[in-house]
């Protein structure tokens, strides 16, 4: 991760044992920015050296420069998968919208003032409950019944103790709160 004339701190080439298979990426590659961006996220997301990992996203960012002085444009690399995609997405960093910051605050409510720990959920929630009453939350009031009448009627899963309906904004961050919790309950079994 350098130049030829000014190796970086991390030169595999310098590093290489004797007959150790390497393949160097020019410059000049349209696909070398994207490919060495990829093995970036993925030794970050790995936990390799920040070090190691910042000289790599610098070397992509200068190749990007060095394609400019040649007049070309670097080729992007489509996700693979979903789940690389997904990976990608846990190794950026995003700015959170309030709507995010405010489901995950509901969801640490749900766990903290009403202990819906995970093995509250566990232990309760296996035939969909936790999507079922999302689904009621999600739905608009106008339309969603009540207690033993419409939707709500016919999908909530818990005593009705446990319904209570806000605003709609509120609702649809609660729904929000409970899919998340029953997306972690499906991870865990």
């Amino acid at each position: 991760m350098g130049t030829k004339n000014n190796p970086g701190k991390f030169d595999c080439l310098a590093a290489a044992h004797p007959d150790e298979p390497t393949f160097v990426l020019l410059g000049r590659d349209r696909d070398a920015p994207a490919l060495v961006r990829r093995w970036a996220n993925v030794r970050a997301a790995r936990g390799e050296d920040p070090e190691k990992v910042a000289e790599a996203r610098d070397c992509a960012a200068r190749m990007v420069g060095w394609l400019g002085l040649l007049g070309r444009e670097p080729f992007h690399i489509l996700p693979e998968t979903e789940t690389e995609e997904l990976e990608r997405l846990r190794t950026t960093t995003l700015p959170m919208s309030r709507a995010t910051t405010d489901v995950l605050a509901e969801r640490r409510r749900q766990i903290e003032a009403e202990a819906f720990t995970a093995e509250h959920d566990d232990a309760i929630n296996s035939d969909g409950q936790l999507a079922f009453a999302a689904a009621c939350y999600a739905i608009p009031a106008p339309r969603r019944g009540g207690r033993g009448h419409g939707y709500v009627g016919l999908l909530w899963p818990w005593s009705w103790e446990w319904w209570k309906p806000k605003d709609r904004r509120r609702d649809l961050v609660r729904a929000a709160a409970l899919l998340l919790a029953e997306i972690e309950r499906l991870d865990r079994s």
